[in-house]
Parts: C-alpha cells; sequence; structure tokens
C-alpha cells in the first residue's frame, strides 16, 4: 500500500506543479469541499451514494464496521483511492463534510482517511451521521 501511496504523492506533485500551486494538498480547516477556486454552485449530490463536485468523486463502498468505512475517493487532478480506509475520530478542526456538504465543528465525531504515509485527502472528513445515509443509498 505505501508503495502506491508514493506513486500518488508523486503524481500529484506534478500536478500542483503544473497549476501553479505550491501545496499538493488543498484541503483547508475551513471551507467548502470543492477547490477553492471553484463555487459552491459547482458542486451537487445526486441524492443517492454519491457526491460529485468538478474533479472529485467520492462513495462508501463498504462499513465493516461501526468504527470504519471503505471509501473510493477519484479525484482528477490529486489522487484515487479504491478501497482506502476511514476511522472514526473526533474533529480537531472545523470543515465540511465531503458527502453532505454539512458544516464540522470541533468536537464532532467524524470518519476521517487512515493510511500510512499520510494519504493526499487526510484533511477529508466524513460526519458520523451522513455515513449511513450514503452507505444504504450505495445498496440500493
Amino acid at each position: 500500500m505505501g508503495y502506491v501511496c508514493q506513486k500518488r504523492d508523486a503524481w500529484a506533485k506534478i500536478v500542483a506543479n503544473l497549476d501553479g500551486q505550491n501545496d499538493v494538498d488543498c484541503f483547508t480547516s475551513v471551507g467548502p469541499v470543492v477547490d477553492k477556486d471553484l463555487g459552491e454552485t459547482d458542486r451537487f449530490n445526486t441524492g443517492g451514494s454519491v457526491t460529485y463536485d468538478v474533479v472529485r468523486v467520492v462513495k462508501i463502498v463498504d462499513r465493516p464496521s461501526q468504527g470504519t468505512l471503505l471509501v473510493s475517493w477519484s479525484d482528477a487532478r490529486r489522487c484515487v483511492y479504491l478501497e482506502q480506509i476511514w476511522k472514526l475520530r473526533v474533529a480537531n478542526k472545523r470543515g465540511r463534510c465531503v458527502l453532505s456538504g454539512r458544516e464540522i465543528q470541533i468536537g464532532s465525531t467524524v470518519f476521517m482517511p487512515f493510511c500510512r504515509p499520510r494519504p493526499l485527502n487526510a484533511g477529508a472528513m466524513i460526519i458520523e451521521e451522513a455515513a449511513p445515509k450514503f452507505f444504504h443509498a450505495s445498496k440500493a
């Protein structure tokens, strides 16, 4: 798994350099789910199991336990994780749920990517209450 993450990191750095960005991880502690140069109107939810924005598709693939999700994360400009493990944690920063778009406060219970080395989407969060809705919708 580490080898795959390292390959993706190298590709993300190349793309970031082409975009003129200094940092390959564009997630911020506060702000919209979409990249900073896109508006909220560019992001939409199909009402089902998948959330789309202009360059990112996120889907809950499985829920092996109450505290674990397997997430499919595809970001055309940065990384692809087909069955990335996300663990239940307490948010230590503010943010926004990548599935529902709901604001996340410090202290909220959220799922976050769990991988070593640190994945490119490490700043992403899924609020705990959104997980059952989006997981069951993907099974329908």
